[in-house]
């Protein structure tokens, strides 16, 4: 089903177990798909790898549509 898919929104919790595994494995299954974090911790080591390994960008659970829409 994730050929329809135009990106994925992947949610980011703090203190969550094996979520930049699970990052790694989606960019590689689907290399060609956007793959946006959504978190409200917008701090910390995490973003800055989830970057490095090819997420295409990060937004807060408080930002704007028109955020979202970009």
């Amino acid at each position: 089903q994730l050929q329809s898919a135009d990106l994925i929104l992947f949610e980011y919790f703090q203190n969550g177990r094996y979520q930049l595994e699970c990052l790694e494995f989606l960019i590689r299954c689907t290399p060609k798909l956007p793959i946006l974090v959504f978190s409200s911790h917008m701090s910390g080591d995490y973003l800055t790898k989830a970057v490095r390994c090819g997420a295409t960008g990060i937004l807060t659970k408080d930002c704007k549509l028109d955020e979202l829409a970009r």
